[in-house]
C-alpha cells in the first residue's frame, strides 16, 4: 500500500473523510478511493478501484461519485 492521501468532505448535516492510495498484488497497481461516512455514529465506507492507467468514463464516474454524491 502506497502513501494515503486523506481530505474532508462536505456532506450536509455529517462528517465525512475521503482517503486515497495506492494498492499493488500481483504485479498489478490500483487506484483505491475510500469515502468514511458517519451514519448516526456508525461508521460507513463506500469504497472503489480501478486498475493504474484507467481512464475510461466508468472509472470517472466511479471516482465522482465517491467523490461527490455517495451519502
Amino acid at each position: 500500500m502506497g502513501t494515503v492521501v486523506i481530505q474532508p468532505v462536505d456532506r450536509a448535516g455529517f462528517w465525512a473523510v475521503l482517503a486515497a492510495y495506492d494498492y499493488k498484488q500481483g504485479g498489478e497497481t490500483y487506484k483505491v478511493s475510500q469515502l468514511y461516512l458517519n451514519d448516526a455514529g456508525l461508521l460507513r465506507t463506500v469504497t472503489g478501484s480501478s486498475a493504474e492507467g484507467e481512464k475510461g468514463a466508468c472509472v470517472n464516474a466511479m471516482r465522482e461519485f465517491i467523490r461527490y454524491l455517495a451519502d
